[in-house]
């Protein structure tokens, strides 16, 4: 019988990786006590990030030793939406527990798990030691699994995954030898999984299938997720909002007379992200008032609307935000990598948004978007729009004295059918060219990958890019939006200028797709299409030369 090698973790590995962990199963604290999700507010994110990859999932709760029924209820209420396709556990701990050792631990076990299986339909699985094991008599539990815990040494070793790993020759209480999941040591089941280089190593002494009978799911070969369903992200919705908010050109920095929009002669804007429309006010805003919107926005449609009224400065978001039950901050010293949509916060004077966290998820290299001051390097009375390119910006990360970074948890992300999301062929794309007026009126036509301008010298190379996108994006409509610039009425003349005076990067101009981090999604379809023998091969290499 081949075992399975699993991992356990918790609110103390915020942003760990799930997706990539080199695992079979996962299992995942998601309440203790009666006080619900608190202690991990990423539960669920952590949870579907792993079903996603193919892993068994199971979730823990710690007891506290209050009303047993009590706990279930606020157990199963934190997990049901996952019946049928995970486990789930009783941890019998000391810390915390007031009844722990009490001489009523078994009846209070008996209780919580009679009543978690009778709203969950499987069978309970109880954590605790092998000492506690032999303390009583636990009869009355003996049908439900024991996932238990006994270390070759009192400290953790670092053992890595271990098919027969140590343990003493005393059994494991009525359950015998061996129990049905032992946690045995430590182990690095990913080389980057957000710095937790150490987590609980956990084997399977049991067939795989009675994971399914524990689960209660009678169909232990479905699919683990339903694959008409799509998962749609709360923070990529904020995030594609705010950005939006900084590149149209029509929105500039402003703390008064107006910061939150609606002083643009051009109106409201609506964007279309996973079939729901969103609008914002066109106009002025400065760094707080655009991040709140953007979330307020995303937030629009779902049961957490509203709940971030309240916000209104950098100096009350972290409270509001947290209380909303979506995020959790963590103080600079306790950071790990920000993922799309997360918040850098400096309480006292400025704040910005996680555009891209990087390829690596490394902190520190990811892209931020933010409104940083107005035309006159200030902060009030500056004039409707952006009139220099810098008012409302998406850049490279920069450490601003960062105290916090509020962190999305992942629990207000939906689904819809995948009928009705938006399909790459559904989706228009924009290929942004531009024209440049010299003062001799002779055009020079420019075209902007990546935030960088390039001159096209000749209009087959403009053709020849449509033609690529077209063999690489089939069904898509593909509009070519040219627009001159350096005339009066103009609405980016002025960044445009700046740049062609500079010769610098910049990155304000919309690029391939909407989202910052496509660039390395387009080279590899490019790097495709050079693979094939075809007219995609001539038109792939051009492009290749056009985008450096």
């Amino acid at each position: 019988m081949s075992k399975l090698h699993g991992v356990d973790v918790s609110g103390w590995q915020p942003g760990i990786d799930t997706y990539n962990l080199s695992a079979d199963f996962v299992i995942i604290k998601s309440t203790e006590g009666i006080q619900g999700t608190r202690y991990n507010p990423e539960y669920r994110r952590m949870a579907d990030d792993a079903m996603r990859s193919g892993k068994r999932v199971g979730f823990y709760h710690y007891a506290n030793g209050g009303d047993p029924i009590a706990e279930a209820d606020c157990f199963y209420e934190s997990i049901r939406e996952y019946r049928g396709k995970v486990t789930y556990t009783l941890d019998w701990e000391g810390q915390g527990n007031r009844t722990f050792e009490s001489g009523r631990d078994v009846q209070w076990c008996k209780q919580f798990m009679d009543h978690i299986d009778s709203k969950m339909g499987g069978v309970c699985i109880l954590y605790t030691s092998k000492g506690v094991c032999n303390e009583y008599d636990w009869s009355p539990v003996k049908s439900h699994p024991m996932w238990g815990a006994e270390y070759a040494y009192d400290d953790y070793v670092y053992q890595g995954y271990q098919d027969n790993p140590w343990e003493s020759n005393a059994k494991w209480g009525v359950w015998g030898r061996p129990c049905e999941i032992h946690q045995y040591g430590y182990v690095n089941p990913v080389p980057n999984n957000g710095g937790y280089s150490k987590l609980d190593a956990d084997i399977m002494h049991v067939p795989a299938s009675e994971w399914e009978r524990w689960c209660g799911d009678k169909s232990p070969k479905a699919p683990r997720e339903t694959p008409s369903r799509t998962k749609v992200s709360l923070a990529d919705i904020a995030a594609t909002i705010h950005y939006d908010m900084c590149v149209d050109a029509a929105n500039g920095y402003s703390q008064a007379p107006v910061r939150w929009g609606g002083d643009s002669p051009l109106g409201t804007k609506t964007i279309e992200i996973a079939g729901r429309k969103y609008t914002y006010k066109r106009g002025s805003y400065d760094c707080s008032s655009s991040v709140i919107t953007a979330w307020r926005l995303a937030l629009q449609g779902t049961p957490y609307e509203g709940k971030l009224d309240d916000a209104t400065y950098t100096g009350d978001m972290r409270r509001v935000f947290v209380s909303s039950g979506l995020f959790y901050a963590e103080p600079r010293g306790r950071w790990h990598a920000a993922k799309r949509g997360d918040i850098y916060l400096a309480e006292e004077k400025h704040t910005a948004l996680c555009q891209d966290g990087g390829s690596d998820g490394v902190l520190g290299y990811d892209s931020l978007s933010e409104f940083n001051r107005n035309e006159m390097h200030g902060a009030v009375n500056g004039q409707p729009g952006d009139q220099d390119g810098y008012e409302s910006v998406v850049r490279g990360y920069y450490d601003d004295g960062w105290d916090f970074i509020v962190y999305y948890n992942g629990n207000g992300d939906f689904y819809v059918d995948s009928e009705d999301a938006p399909s790459a062929e559904e989706e228009d794309m924009t290929l942004p060219f531009f024209v440049k007026f010299d003062d001799d009126s002779t055009e020079h036509l420019f075209y902007p990958p990546s935030g960088r301008l390039y001159a096209i010298a000749n209009p087959d190379e403009k053709t020849a890019l449509i033609e690529f996108f077209k063999l690489v994006y089939p069904g898509k409509t593909i509009d070519v939006n040219a627009k001159k610039f350096g005339i009066k009425d103009a609405p980016w003349g002025a960044r445009l200028n700046d740049v062609l005076s500079r010769g610098a990067s910049f990155r304000g101009f919309e690029q391939f797709t909407k989202h910052p981090s496509t660039r390395a999604i387009v080279r590899d379809e490019i790097n495709k299409a050079l693979d094939e023998d075809s007219l995609a091969d001539l038109v792939a290499r051009r492009v290749v030369d056009l985008i450096g």
